[in-house]
């Protein structure tokens, strides 16, 4: 009743524009993250084994996918459609392998274990980035993709806080909390350029949506909950 709609606006052929679509019937954005990984690390034997304080060096490997997408659909009563329904979509894939360097400190006593594991992966991200458009221009313009796809440095920070309580010689219990920053990865919301080609007149003829690259940050952070096997 007051006129305010979400909106999305376009440049045309690269160039800002006024061009935009009003969503005056509904909108609605969906944004998934999927982040898995391996991490293994050799971790030395403390110089003088039991109770105290010890401090460990530990180095490895690491693998880590970042998946993310971004979904949007809007749709707009205009004509020549009163149901013209958009969508904007848009995908980042990353996958870091790298290698790991860091230090366990922990204190040792008899019922427990308490500690902080730093370490820090620098490696490549592999990553691809895709953007989609349905009818965009018009309610029978077909689907466009574009796709871009690079290999650049990225870094994993990661602080670990952990305590571990033995309920036998060869098994203890596991919990702590874990804090993780990943630099120099690719992320869907900021890797879309919004964009139409024109008849020449300034008119749009077509969607130009298209993926760049863009450089960005995700912290993950979180509590865990295990066990430790001990081969003896």
């Amino acid at each position: 009743t007051d006129n305010i709609f979400v909106a999305t606006s376009t440049l045309i052929d690269g160039q800002i524009s006024n061009l935009q679509r009003n969503y005056d019937l509904s909108y609605e954005a969906t944004y998934i993250s999927d982040v898995w990984g391996v991490n293994v690390n050799l971790v030395r034997n403390p110089v003088d084994p039991g109770e105290g304080f010890h401090h460990q060096p530990l180095a490895g490997f690491r693998f880590l996918s970042v998946r993310e997408n971004l979904s949007q659909i809007g749709v707009t009563n205009q004509d020549p459609d009163p149901d013209w329904r958009t969508l904007i979509e848009s995908d980042a894939n990353n996958n870091i392998y790298g290698v790991n360097i860091g230090i366990e400190s922990s204190l040792v006593h008899r019922w427990f274990t308490i500690g902080v594991r730093p370490q820090v992966s620098v490696g490549l991200n592999s990553f691809q980035n895709r953007v989609a458009t349905e009818r965009w221009v018009s309610p029978v313009e077909s689907r466009v993709e574009h796709e871009l796809s690079d290999t650049q440095f990225s870094a994993v920070g990661e602080l670990t806080l952990f305590a571990r309580v033995p309920l036998h010689e060869t098994f203890n219990l596991h919990v702590g909390f874990t804090g993780m920053i990943i630099t120099d990865l690719q992320r869907p919301y900021s890797t879309i350029v919004y964009d139409t080609t024109s008849d020449g007149l300034g008119s749009p003829i077509a969607s130009h949506f298209h993926a760049k690259r863009a450089d960005q940050s995700l912290k993950i952070y979180g509590l865990t909950v295990g066990g430790e096997w001990i081969f003896k």
